[in-house]
């Protein structure tokens, strides 16, 4: 049986596609893992407001999702993606 941390374990296999000698999971961008029957849902969080590898870094976490044989294919809900309250705030701050 597949759990969240086997799924974390798998992530962490993930590259960054910018600074290829550091992973997802080190970098910080993988905020959260749930494993709930047999549903997956990863969290990320971009480094930066618009980050041009948004769509390369949700495609290969997909992937390794479908890997682990969890789920046959990755939905929309699979990977969701958050943005930092530190850019909110500061998206907020400049428009005040």
């Amino acid at each position: 049986m597949v759990n969240a941390d086997r799924v974390w374990a798998a992530l962490e296999e993930i590259s960054d596609p910018e600074i290829p000698v550091i992973s997802l999971v080190d970098l910080g961008v993988i905020r959260s893992v749930d494993v709930l029957d047999g549903q997956v849902r990863v969290e990320f969080t971009p480094t930066f407001l618009g980050c041009p590898a948004l769509e390369v870094m949700k495609r290969a976490m997909e992937e390794k999702v479908v890997e682990l044989h969890i789920v046959e294919r990755a939905s929309d809900n699979t990977i969701g993606r958050t943005l930092k309250k530190t850019f909110s705030n500061r998206i907020a701050s400049s428009n005040g």
